[in-house]
């Protein structure tokens, strides 16, 4: 049998405690989530249409991992990871060969918060506070505009100011995504080979219900000479919630962009939710593009829902109009 020194108890006492002073300190929490939304989608383009089960989740169909560690005295850190993919194909989500699409590592005390990695722009955050048809997981990108895309930057540095009194204010940095399926946030401009690093700020005030906020970009996804400003308002009327939404971009030289909607979402009796929105985007020397979109989900639990979704959009250039018919989903969506 072996012996112990005179210090080795000690020395095992002293680690018990330490340990034991650390579980009190530290306590960590890990929290699987995620969300799939598919079905019958029937997306019209003139007059060809293409009807198919597809993925009805423009916010994504996603698997999310995350991790908080308790440090005591109000500070905190923890990482979130998430992958996104098309439940139709299994393939990722965008088409981007990464294992997640979302990778932060963030560290919060009294001060704020710091984040780093690849996650969603604190604008994109903003806008889905009053982008009410959007946030409902279906056919929220109906309108197929740049503006309505999700923008994950990589190589994201972020600072967040602590909430005061319902407010808080978001700076962040980060290089433009290599992501080349990220159409430019001009309609009608390429991303050009040039890159240029991106650079946002965000005043948000968020109440419930009520919010409202002014996000402005320089750079959106890395496009050079691009500024953009987005005003976002949502607030109860009656039983139902109003959201406005409006971006206006402006090139280097001289070409404008904007774009406007406004949605509301209304119960209609007990498990129904009916939603509406209109959308309207205009290009300087392109034209403009409006946007109708009409729903309805039967929730049948705060994870489970059925999905009813009908839109219709309209072009308008300097030479002609067309119609681009009548487009639906039905489908249904899962949370846990």
């Amino acid at each position: 049998m072996a012996r112990r020194g005179p210090g080795a108890g000690a020395a095992v006492a002293l680690v018990v405690v330490a340990t034991c002073a650390a579980s009190a300190v530290s306590a960590q929490t890990l929290t699987l989530s995620g969300g799939i939304a598919v079905g019958l989608k029937r997306e019209a383009s003139g007059a060809q249409a293409v009807q198919q089960v597809a993925s009805l989740a423009t916010t994504g169909n996603y698997l999310n991992i995350a991790a908080v560690d308790e440090l005591g005295a109000g500070w905190r850190s923890g990482v979130t990871l998430t992958a996104r993919f098309q439940p139709d194909t299994g393939n990722t989500d965008g088409g981007a060969d990464r294992a997640f699409q979302t990778s932060k590592l963030w560290v919060s005390g009294p001060w704020g918060e710091l984040g780093m990695g690849r996650f969603n722009a604190p604008t994109d955050i903003l806008r889905a506070r009053g982008d009410l048809f959007y946030s409902a997981g279906a056919a929220a990108g109906v309108f197929g505009h740049p503006g309505d895309v999700t923008l994950r930057y990589s190589g994201m540095l972020q600072i967040s100011t602590p909430v005061v009194n319902h407010a808080k204010a978001v700076f962040a940095v980060a290089d433009r995504d290599a992501n080349t399926a990220y159409p430019s946030p001009v309609p009608g401009v390429l991303v050009p080979a040039a890159r240029a690093n991106i650079r946002e700020i965000t005043l948000e005030y968020t109440n419930g219900p009520q919010a409202a906020g002014l996000g402005f970009t320089e750079n959106p996804n890395g496009v050079p000479g691009v500024r953009a400003l987005t005003a976002v308002w949502r607030q109860p009327l009656g039983r139902s919630l109003l959201g406005v939404v409006h971006t206006g971009l402006r090139r280097s030289n001289g070409l404008d962009a904007q774009r406007t909607s406004a949605h509301v979402n209304l119960p209609l009796a007990p498990g129904w939710v009916g939603k509406a929105g209109v959308e309207r985007q205009r290009t300087e020397g392109q034209g403009a593009v409006t946007g109708l979109a009409l729903g309805v989900d039967r929730v049948l639990s705060p994870r489970t829902r059925l999905i009813a979704d009908a839109w219709r959009k309209s072009s308008r250039s300097t030479t002609r109009a067309s119609d681009g018919g009548i487009s639906y989903a039905l489908g249904i969506r899962h949370t846990f």
